[in-house]
C-alpha cells in the first residue's frame, strides 16, 4: 500500500441483482434501478422537512375528505352512523325483496273471509260458535250420565256382595245370627 499514489474509485455497493446481458432497454432500466440504490444519504434536516411535507399532505387529504363527507363525526354520533349503515345493509335486502313484489297480493276479504258484508259475517261466525258450544255441552252431559250410571252400578254390586241388596234408604238392617 502506497499512500502517495491516488487510490482507484470503488463502485458503491448495490444489493440489487443485475441481469446479465439483454437489450438496450434493459440497460436503461438497470441504470434507472441503480440510481435508486446509489443515492446519497439524506441529512437530518432533509428527513425532517420530508416528514413535515408528508404530514401536511396527509392533513390536507384528511381535511378534504371530511369536507366532502360532511365533516368528522364525534364518537357517539359516529357509532350511530355506523349502526344505521349496518341496519341498512341488513334490512335493505329484505326491503328490496318486498319492493320486487314476488308474492301474491290478497285483499282483506280473501284473508278474513266474507264478501264485504261485515255484519252477516259476524252473525254467521256467532251462529257457528253457538252450535259448537251446544255440541260440546251435549257431549259433556252424555259423559256425565255415563259416569253416574257406572257409579250406581258399582254401588249396587257392593251392596249385593254385602247382602244388603234391595234395602231402601232409612230402612233398618237386620243382621242374621252367627253360626258358630
Amino acid at each position: 500500500y502506497d499512500a502517495t499514489q491516488p487510490q482507484p474509485q470503488k463502485e458503491p455497493l448495490s444489493f440489487a441483482k443485475r441481469p446479465q446481458g439483454g437489450s438496450k432497454e434493459d440497460e436503461q432500466d438497470n441504470n434507472n434501478d441503480d440510481s435508486r440504490y446509489n443515492r446519497r444519504p439524506k441529512s437530518r434536516l432533509e428527513t425532517q422537512q420530508e416528514r413535515v411535507a408528508h404530514r401536511r399532505l396527509r392533513d390536507h387529504v384528511k381535511a378534504v375528505h371530511e369536507e366532502l363527507s360532511g365533516g368528522r363525526k364525534d364518537g357517539r354520533e359516529r357509532q350511530l352512523e355506523l349502526k344505521r349503515e349496518k341496519a341498512a345493509r341488513i334490512h335493505g335486502a329484505a326491503r328490496d325483496r318486498e319492493e320486487q313484489g314476488g308474492g301474491v297480493e290478497l285483499d282483506d276479504a280473501a284473508l278474513y273471509g266474507g264478501g264485504g258484508g261485515g255484519e252477516n259475517d259476524f252473525q254467521a261466525a256467532l251462529a257457528r260458535e253457538k252450535r259448537r258450544n251446544a255440541a260440546r255441552q251435549n257431549r259433556q252431559q252424555a259423559r256425565l250420565q255415563e259416569l253416574q250410571q257406572k257409579e250406581h252400578n258399582r254401588q249396587e254390586a257392593m251392596l249385593q256382595a254385602l247382602g244388603l241388596h234391595g234395602i231402601k234408604p232409612g230402612q233398618k238392617i237386620t243382621i242374621a245370627p252367627r253360626k258358630d
